[in-house]
């Protein structure tokens, strides 16, 4: 229900170590236009920078932030690999910018988005890129009891002619993802 090509502009919000983006470049045969990655763990993304110096990925912007509705800091909980996350008792402090801000001008045809709860703020802080670009959406929907709901409605509010589909990626209700093409 995805199809993917060559002139891909891929944005990838929670980064991790950058497992999404090597499953991006098997789909896509390593052909893109661009890639956008958001780490904000110093642990996640050294391995994002490893990953991406490696396989000598060209068109990479990695932003060591979260994304999030606004550029500010905020308390997160960090080195925990993929369980990290903005939290008001985090020892850490993590800058956070807008997928807006990052993207600019540039196009965006797919955003991949797992931010452990913060996907509401993060989709707030990508507006108008949806609104402009019109990128397919993969976003995690299984991080607060609403989240299906909440996502859907919002997206839908952006443009109404989203299809949508829902899948778990896994047995347990981890890996929950809303896809909007």
């Amino acid at each position: 229900f995805m199809d993917l090509t060559r002139e891909e502009a891929f944005l990838d919000c929670g980064a991790d170590n950058g497992d999404t983006i090597r499953d991006f470049l098997k789909i896509t045969n390593g052909e893109y236009s661009s890639i956008y990655a958001f780490e904000p763990d110093e642990i996640n993304y050294g391995r994002l920078e490893v990953m991406t110096e490696e396989l000598g990925l060209h068109d990479v912007r990695l932003v060591k932030a979260g994304s999030f509705d606004r550029v500010t800091k905020l308390k997160f909980s960090g080195g925990t690999g993929m369980y990290s996350q903005i939290d008001d008792r985090g020892k850490m402090e993590i800058d956070t910018d807008t997928i807006d801000n990052v993207v600019g001008d540039k196009n965006c045809t797919l955003i991949a988005m797992d931010v452990e709860g913060a996907e509401m703020p993060s989709l707030n802080g990508a507006r108008e890129t949806i609104l402009r670009c019109h990128p397919k959406l993969a976003i995690s929907a299984y991080h607060k009891r609403d989240d299906i709901f909440v996502i859907y409605d919002y997206i839908k509010s952006i443009h109404s002619d989203y299809r949508f589909y829902f899948r778990m990626h896994k047995a347990l209700p981890i890996d929950a993802v809303l896809y909007a093409v």
